[in-house]
C-alpha cells in the first residue's frame, strides 16, 4: 500500500497535469529532480491514479525507465558541458522507451556492462533494470572476459579506456582489445562501445573492429540496446 507521503506526491502530480501542458512538467521535473525520482520511482512497483477529468495515469515499467533516462541524459550532459541541449533531447524521452511488446521481448535479457568507474553508468543501468534485463558489472578487461566465460551474455556495453589488472597504466583502447579477446573466445553477444563523443571517425572505427554500435548518449543508447536484442541488425 502507498503512504500518505507518496499519496500526497501523486496527488500534487495530478494538480499540475490538469493545469499544465504535461510533457513541459515531465522535462522540468527530470531536469531539476532527477536523483529523487530515480530513487522514489525505484522503490515503487506499479501504481494508477486518476487526475482531474477522470484521466488515468499509470507508472509502470516504461514510466520508471523514461525516468531513469531523463536523469542519465542530464547528467551525461552535465558532464560534457552541454546541458542546455538537455531539454530539446528530453522532449525524445518517451518515443525512446521501447514499446510493451519490445520490452516483453528485452525482460530476462543478461547484460555485461564494462567500465572502469561504474558510477558513471548509474542511472543508465536503472533504465535497462527498470525494463526488466539483468545487468552485471566488470571494471577491467580480465574481468570481463572471466565473467562472459563463466555466464550467457545476450549484450555487451563497454567504455573505451580499461585498466590492466596488476598494473598502473591504462589501456586507452581496452574496449576493442575486450571485444577482440571475446571473439577469439568465441563469444558472439553484441558489442556495443558507449563512451565520450570523438566524431564519426570513433563510429566508423568502432564498427570496423567489429562492435555492433558505437554510441554516446543515453537515447542512443538505449536505442541501439532495443535494437540489438529485438530487431535485426538490417532494421
Amino acid at each position: 500500500m502507498a503512504t500518505s507521503g507518496a499519496n500526497g506526491f501523486i496527488a500534487a502530480v495530478a494538480q499540475l497535469i490538469g493545469a499544465i501542458v504535461w510533457p513541459a512538467v515531465v522535462v522540468a521535473v527530470l531536469l531539476l529532480f532527477r536523483t529523487q525520482l530515480a530513487d522514489f520511482f525505484g522503490h515503487l512497483g506499479s501504481f494508477s491514479f486518476s487526475g482531474p477529468g477522470g484521466v488515468s495515469v499509470s507508472a509502470n515499467r516504461a514510466v520508471r525507465a523514461a525516468a531513469a533516462l531523463g536523469a542519465a541524459t542530464a547528467t551525461r550532459a552535465s558532464a560534457s558541458g552541454a546541458l542546455h541541449e538537455t531539454t530539446a533531447d528530453s522532449r525524445g524521452l518517451a518515443a525512446a522507451v521501447p514499446g510493451r511488446g519490445e520490452q516483453r521481448k528485452m525482460q530476462g535479457s543478461r547484460v555485461l556492462w564494462v567500465d572502469d568507474n561504474p558510477g558513471n553508468d548509474l542511472f543508465e543501468r536503472q533504465v535497462f533494470e527498470a525494463l526488466g534485463m539483468h545487468v552485471d558489472t566488470a571494471e577491467t578487461t580480465e574481468d570481463a572476459q572471466r565473467m562472459a566465460a563463466q555466464h550467457r551474455y545476450d549484450l555487451i556495453i563497454s567504455d573505451m579506456g580499461h585498466p590492466v589488472s596488476g598494473h598502473a597504466e591504462t589501456d586507452p583502447h581496452g574496449g576493442y582489445t575486450l571485444l577482440a579477446r571475446l571473439r577469439k573466445d568465441g563469444q558472439v553477444a553484441p558489442f556495443l562501445i558507449y563512451t565520450r563523443p570523438d566524431g564519426q571517425e570513433g563510429a566508423a572505427e568502432a564498427l570496423r573492429h567489429g562492435a555492433f554500435d558505437y554510441t554516446t548518449m543515453p537515447q542512443q543508447l538505449l536505442t541501439a540496446v532495443t535494437r540489438a536484442l529485438v530487431r535485426s541488425p538490417g532494421s
